[in-house]
């Protein structure tokens, strides 16, 4: 579960929100300040306090639920989902909320069928993370979500869905939405559903088995960020028309070299392979989109890169978990492409 969370924080700072303030630059904005877990300490300034982790003990987490309401500025706010659903949270005077987190991180098996009260009336709200929350009845959760159209993300990993809830329809201002880790969920239906969201830029299907993307991509033509990582890719093909592409996640994909597609698609600027310990380059990475610019091959790479193949791409920072080449070399090719940046990052 932790890798879950991890997930979300990436999330949280790869897509924007229009001509308001970034979210990745809200986020790093609300990460400078401090995150209070212990309730006296929190208590003794409470208008100062912007960050609450509300702990998983039982009897501390009713004890700031009771005093939840003094914190009238927290800006982010994490419930623990073994207990928020079996005590009295009350959130409506909170309106200075823009994250909330009520994702399930543990193995624990968590049975509420609503959010906590008052959360249809934060209206600050920015992004809510609902990941492994099976239970919930998802007909009146989105359907009460889709007043709050001040939401960009939506978070629901992990929940067992088979077929996507048709409410989803209504969420029609929602820029970003995960949905990884639904292994049974009918992704042709989804993309159906999905077409009316035009405001719609990064899309997360990772972990749900794909091996091919349905023909029904096409409907969502503004689409900026695709997460697919950890899906047994196939076929990229019907992607090759979606020219709004920019940033493609396909780690863990087991993939033995570069689908064809990723050379059609012009706008795409930053490409993540990690974990394809499969993959092979050969000539054909040179023939990479220009507007390329990052490409992440950690975790990807058996056998040394040959130098001369990533000299003539537009790369500017290659990602790798280990040295390819010697020292010299690496040397060598930052004098041939001054632009280009070599992290060697575990």
């Amino acid at each position: 579960m932790h890798k879950l969370k991890a997930f979300l924080i990436l999330c949280l700072s790869i897509w924007h929100l229009g001509n308001t303030q970034t979210l990745e630059a809200l986020q790093n904005e609300i990460a400078q300040l401090p995150i209070y877990t212990n309730l006296d300490k929190a208590s003794q300034s409470p208008t100062t306090v912007y960050r609450i982790h509300v702990p998983c003990e039982m009897e501390q987490a009713r004890q700031w639920y009771k005093s939840l309401a003094l914190f009238e500025n927290v800006r982010e706010l994490k419930l623990c989902a073994e207990n928020w659903h079996e005590t009295n949270v009350k959130l409506k005077e909170l309106n200075s909320i823009e994250f909330l987190d009520l994702g399930n991180y543990s193995t624990q098996n968590t049975y509420p069928t609503d959010l906590p009260a008052g959360t249809y009336s934060l209206n600050s709200l920015v992004s809510i993370n609902l990941n492994g929350l099976p239970n919930l009845n998802w007909n009146l959760v989105l359907s009460r979500l889709s007043k709050l159209t001040g939401l960009r993300n939506l978070a629901l990993m992990n929940n067992g869905f088979v077929i996507l809830p048709k409410e989803i329809e209504q969420l029609h201002f929602l820029e970003a939405l995960w949905l990884g880790s639904n292994s049974k969920l009918d992704i042709t239906d989804s993309l159906k559903k999905l077409g009316s969201l035009r405001s719609l830029r990064h899309l997360g299907f990772g972990g749900n088995g794909i091996r091919k993307i349905p023909k029904e991509i096409k409907g969502l033509q503004k689409i900026e960020l695709l997460w697919l990582s950890g899906n047994p890719i196939e076929s990229l093909e019907t992607l090759s028309s979606i020219n709004s592409l920019e940033q493609m996640a396909l780690n863990s994909c087991d993939l033995k070299g570069f689908p064809e597609t990723l050379f059609k698609l012009n706008n795409l600027n930053a490409l993540s392979m990690r974990n394809n310990p499969n993959l092979k380059l050969d000539w054909h990475v040179m023939s990479l989109p220009n507007k390329l610019k990052t490409l992440d091959l950690r975790g990807s790479l058996n056998e040394n890169i040959p130098l001369d193949y990533i000299q003539k791409t537009h790369l500017t920072k290659l990602v790798l978990d280990k040295d390819p080449w010697p020292n010299y070399q690496i040397e060598k090719l930052k004098q041939l492409n001054k632009n280009l940046t070599i992290i060697i990052r575990n």
